[in-house]
C-alpha cells in the first residue's frame, strides 16, 4: 500500500509538471496542427492510455502514462477551454445575448462536470479506507486502529480529541503519524474507479470523434484573416507574447492562486484538519462535499454572474476565502468539531467554483482574438500554482502554506481589480464589471 500511495505521489507530480512544462509550446502548436476536435479527441485516448496503466501500476508503467497525461493535459484542457470560448461567442451572436454570459454557462456546464467527476472519485476511495484494522506508524512502531482508539504499547490513546499530533494551523506532515493500510479495499476501489474512467474515456473519445461539430464548421476560419498562415516559430511565441502582455501579468497571481487552492484544500486541509482530526477514512467524505458544492454553484455561475456582475463574484469569492482562512488561523481541530469539517470544504467550494468559471470566462472574454495563446498561460500558471503546493505540502507546515495562499489571494485580488480598472479607462466603460473584448 505505501508502494501505491508513493507511486500515485509521484504520477501525480510528474503529470502535473509536464502540464507546466509544455504549456507554453504544445496546445497552441497541436491545435493549429489538428484543429480542436482532433486535438480533444487524441487527449481522450491519451487519457484511455493512462486508465490502462493503472490497472498494473509500477515504475515502468505509471511514469510514461504520466509524461503522456502531462502532454495531453496542457493541450486538451487549452482545446476545451478555446473551443467553449469560440463556440459561446458565436452562440451569443446568433441569439443576441451578452458574450461573456454565454460563455460562463458554458465554463460553468465544463466545472460541473469536472467537479462531480471529483466528487465521486472521492466517494469511491473512501470506501476503501475502513477504520478498523488499519494499522498506523507511530516513532516508528507499528500500532493497530480499533474502533477510535489506538492502542500502544498497551496504553490506549484516543485517536480523536487528544491527539498524537497538533492538528489544524500547526500541522507538520513530516511530524505526525502516518497511515499504514493494509490496502485490500483501497485496491479494489481503485480499480473500480479506473475501470469507470476507462470505459468513460472510451466513450468520450467516441462522442467527440463522432457527434462534435468541427469548430470551423460552427465559427469559420478561427486561424486567422485568410492572409498567410504564421510559421512555426510564430505558433510557438506566441503564448510566450502573452504571458509578457500587461493584462496575462496582472492576473498572473490570481491564476497561480486558483490552482493553489484546490491542493491546497485537497492535500493540505485534508492532511492537516480532516485526517488529523478525524482520521484518514473521512478525507474522502470532506473532499466529496467540496466537490459537491464546486459542481452545484459552477452549474449556476451564468445565471449568477447575470445577476451580480463579475467583479461581485470575484469580490465575494475572495472574500469567503480569506474568512475561512482565518477561522482555520484560530481553529483547532477536535473530534467534536465533526460538522465544522464539511462546512469549511462545502463553502470553500462555493469559492472555487467562482474562481474557475469566471476566471476562465474572464481570460476568454480579454483576449477573445487568440484564446488558444490565453488559455495556454492560464494551464501554465493554474499548474504551476497547484505544483508549488503539491510539492511543498508535506515539508512545510500548515501555517507556512496558509500565509502563502494569503500572499496570492491578496495579490491576486489586487491584480485582478487593476485589470478592471484599466480597462474600464481604456473603453471609457462605465461599468467596470463589464470588460470589452480585445480583438
Amino acid at each position: 500500500m505505501q508502494f501505491m500511495q508513493s507511486l500515485a505521489t509521484l504520477s501525480i507530480a510528474i503529470t502535473v509538471g509536464v502540464m507546466v512544462i509544455c504549456s507554453s509550446f504544445s496546445p497552441v502548436l497541436t491545435i493549429r496542427t489538428m484543429g480542436h476536435k482532433s486535438a480533444i479527441a487524441v487527449g481522450l485516448v491519451i487519457i484511455t492510455v493512462y486508465c490502462g496503466a493503472q490497472f498494473h501500476p509500477l515504475y515502468y508503467t505509471a511514469v510514461p502514462a504520466a509524461i503522456l497525461m502531462g502532454v495531453q493535459g496542457a493541450t486538451l484542457w487549452t482545446a476545451v477551454s478555446s473551443f467553449l470560448v469560440r463556440t459561446g461567442g458565436k452562440f451569443a451572436e446568433l441569439n443576441s445575448d451578452d458574450r461573456e454570459v454565454c460563455i460562463t454557462r458554458f465554463f460553468g456546464l465544463l466545472y460541473t462536470m469536472v467537479r462531480l467527476n471529483l466528487a465521486i472519485s472521492y466517494l469511491v476511495l473512501s470506501e476503501g479506507f475502513p477504520l478498523n484494522g488499519t494499522t498506523v506508524l507511530v516513532n516508528g512502531t507499528t500500532v493497530l486502529v480499533n474502533g477510535t482508539t489506538l492502542l500502544v504499547n498497551g496504553t490506549t490513546v484516543q485517536v480523536n480529541g487528544t491527539h498524537l499530533s497538533r492538528c489544524g494551523f500547526h500541522f507538520c506532515a513530516y511530524n505526525s503519524t502516518m497511515p499504514v493500510h493494509s490496502g485490500a479495499a483501497f485496491s479494489s476501489a481503485w480499480i473500480i474507479l479506473t475501470g469507470v474512467a476507462f470505459v468513460l474515456s472510451i466513450l468520450a473519445a467516441f462522442l467527440v470523434a463522432h457527434y462534435v461539430t468541427r469548430l470551423f464548421d460552427l465559427v469559420g476560419d478561427w486561424k486567422g484573416d485568410g492572409g498567410d498562415p504564421p510559421s512555426v516559430g510564430q505558433v510557438l511565441l506566441e503564448p510566450l507574447r502573452q504571458c509578457a502582455a500587461p493584462l496575462m501579468l496582472l492576473l498572473l497571481p490570481l491564476t497561480l492562486w486558483s490552482g493553489a487552492q484546490v491542493a491546497f484544500i485537497i492535500h493540505v486541509y485534508s492532511q492537516g484538519f480532516v485526517s488529523c482530526g478525524l482520521g484518514q477514512p473521512m478525507i474522502g467524505y470532506v473532499i466529496l462535499t467540496f466537490a459537491s458544492a464546486s459542481a452545484l454553484c459552477s452549474s449556476l455561475s451564468g445565471f449568477l454572474v447575470q445577476r451580480l456582475g463579475r467583479r461581485s463574484m470575484f469580490l465575494s469569492a475572495g472574500f469567503v476565502n480569506l474568512s475561512m482562512i482565518l477561522l482555520m488561523l484560530n481553529w483547532e481541530p477536535q473530534a467534536d468539531h465533526f460538522p465544522l469539517y464539511f462546512i469549511v470544504a462545502g463553502i470553500w467550494g462555493v469559492s472555487d467554483a467562482v474562481w474557475h468559471t469566471q476566471l476562465s470566462a474572464l481570460y476568454g472574454v480579454v483576449q477573445v482574438a487568440s484564446p488558444e495563446a490565453a488559455f495556454s498561460v492560464f494551464v501554465l500558471w493554474h499548474s504551476l500554482g497547484y505544483l508549488s503546493v503539491f510539492l511543498t505540502h508535506s515539508l512545510l507546515c500548515v501555517d507556512a502554506s496558509v500565509y502563502i495562499l494569503l500572499m496570492l489571494l491578496f495579490s491576486g485580488v489586487i491584480g485582478y481589480l487593476c485589470v478592471e480598472i484599466v480597462e474600464s479607462r481604456r473603453f471609457g466603460n462605465n461599468d467596470p464589471s463589464k470588460l470589452q473584448a480585445i480583438e
